[in-house]
């Protein structure tokens, strides 16, 4: 019975989210089917462990923040009217001073993540792939390439996508091709499994932003389900790559991934719904020591003295794990996702409010990046959108604001060097012309 009632609700809320985003693949349907198989995870946990509330719990915080969404789209944005830009922007003329400090711009980008993967080595050639992949600061420089490579890289391909839908030519299509090449052969170097789907659904999302999302029907199409396949054989691949797990046959692959979708994800968020007694401290403590430990991280700013603070992904990886709490021990990474977080943040009431209004800001920037007129406004927007689908699945919301705040800072910072840089080029070059 439960089982039937799992499948109806999951379809149901699929079925409104098509239904509010006329069956196109944009930001909230991808974020909802991304949802959908870790609520399974959750259901399959509940069976082992005799409790079937928490599948429902965060099945109506996935409700809360679709209510938030569709709240927007149908009352405020018809209010305010929204106007949905589908065609390019403008009519932009081609200016060879602009293209040179977009090539800039992009090259930077690109430099500081080659860099990254020298210095700090190739995760994929790593003998140690399974933990190097998570040396994001190991090529120094106060952790700047290494943000470079999580931030820099989706930035760099939205902002490709925004100026050619600015400037239709042969030469913006060859920025976007570079983009395009450049993220491909990062990601695979990354040494994560999922980088073939993370990929797809990059590019869909991608779209998305600039208004022209894909039609679901499009999603069964022969290629796009050989993509998808040929997408879950890769991460199969590489998951034998990692001696954790000990993999031996296609069989066990086959467990694992589905394991991986499902109940894997969902594990971490569970133990912190199904465990909140064992969490001692009060629900704002949670909140604040976030905060503190990323200053101290980060900033060197010791926020809450003489006390020892840690993000909740440390604290539920050290307790299902059983390693001890230190940041000199690898403390394997866990998703705990957007709402047992919040829900250890502030309770489960309020946790449910946040969720509502995740949604609702989430629809403002995605109808605002569809009207933006310039690639960086653009770009920051789309990487905000596609960073809350992260945390949304994975949690850690103050790592997110702090990280995607001095990424955007160094981004205007570096767009504004780009910029004298290139009229310093451009009028050399004239000047050499006349």
């Amino acid at each position: 019975m439960n089982t039937l009632i799992l499948t109806i609700t999951i379809m149901l809320v699929t079925l409104l989210a098509i239904v509010v985003e006329n069956k196109k693949l944009t930001p909230l349907v991808i974020n909802i089917i991304s949802m959908l198989p870790i609520t399974v995870g959750y259901y399959l946990l509940g069976i082992d462990q005799k409790n079937q509330a928490v599948w429902i719990l965060c099945l109506f915080s996935t409700i809360s923040f679709l209510l938030g969404y569709s709240f927007f789209k149908l009352v405020v944005k018809r209010k305010d009217n929204y106007q949905v830009v589908q065609e390019n922007i403008k009519d932009f003329n081609f200016n060879p001073l602009n293209y040179l400090h977009h090539q800039l711009f992009i090259s930077v980008i690109i430099i500081m993540v080659i860099y990254h993967f020298l210095v700090g080595g190739v995760p994929i050639l790593s003998s140690d792939v399974e933990t190097k992949r998570f040396s994001f600061s190991s090529s120094g420089l106060f952790g700047i390439p290494g943000r470079f490579y999580l931030f820099g890289i989706p930035y760099m391909l939205i902002y490709s996508m925004y100026y050619v839908k600015q400037v239709n030519n042969k030469a913006a299509y060859k920025m976007i091709i570079v983009a395009w090449i450049f993220f491909i052969v990062f990601k695979m170097l990354s040494g994560f499994k999922g980088v073939l789907v993370d990929i797809t659904i990059f590019f869909a999302f991608s779209r998305a932003c600039i208004g022209k999302p894909i039609r679901l029907m499009k999603i069964l199409s022969f290629k796009s389900l050989l993509l998808i396949f040929g997408a879950f054989v890769f991460a199969g691949l590489i998951s034998r790559l990692y001696p954790s797990l000990r993999l031996q046959n296609t069989n066990d692959v086959i467990i694992y991934l589905l394991a991986r979708l499902t109940e894997l994800p969902a594990q971490p968020g569970f133990y912190v719904l199904t465990h909140l007694n064992e969490f001692e401290q009060s629900r704002g403590f949670y909140f604040l020591g976030e905060i503190s430990y990323f200053f101290d991280k980060y900033f060197h700013i010791k926020l809450l003295k003489d006390l020892e603070t840690y993000p909740i992904d440390k604290i539920v990886s050290s307790i299902i794990y059983k390693t001890p709490l230190s940041d000199d021990n690898f403390i394997a990474p866990v998703t705990v996702g957007a709402f047992p977080g919040l829900v250890l943040y502030f309770g489960i009431t309020f946790a449910y409010f946040i969720m509502y209004w995740i949604g609702f800001f989430y629809a403002w920037i995605y109808y605002s990046a569809l009207q933006a007129n310039d690639p960086f406004k653009g770009a920051v927007l789309g990487l905000t959108l596609y960073e809350i689908n992260i945390y949304i699945t994975n949690g850690g919301l103050i790592y997110l604001i702090i990280n995607l705040t001095v990424m955007f800072i160094i981004l205007y910072l570096l767009k504004i060097l780009c910029s004298l840089l290139a009229r310093l080029i451009y009028g050399s070059i004239r000047k050499s012309y006349i």
